[in-house]
């Protein structure tokens, strides 16, 4: 999608549904959950099931760029991305 990388690292194609839970913040994500310290590695369950169970834990690999959605005055966000290759999952909130 072209949103620069900030730290850590992008999704890889072993990022798949049999790869251990991981996800990737924007930086309006890692201020408002870790304010002052690095999300990398940090541990959440952000409300996100990848069928009828609960949802899991997920390790923060990375951090993105904000970006407006609608139009430049919009609020930036908390926002947080799954890797393409693993299974379809309901997101609920963005909790962390």
């Amino acid at each position: 999608m072209g949103i620069p990388q900030i730290k850590g690292r992008d999704f890889t194609e072993r990022d798949d549904a049999k790869a251990p839970g991981v996800i990737i913040v924007n930086e309006a994500f890692a201020r408002k959950f870790f304010p002052n310290e690095d999300p990398i590695g940090k541990r959440i369950k952000p409300g996100i099931s990848t069928d009828e169970t609960k949802p899991v834990m997920r390790e923060i690999v990375g951090v993105v760029a904000d970006v407006r959605n609608r139009n430049l005055s919009s609020e930036l966000k908390a926002g947080l991305f799954r890797a393409a290759g693993a299974t379809p999952f309901q997101s609920d909130d963005h909790g962390g």
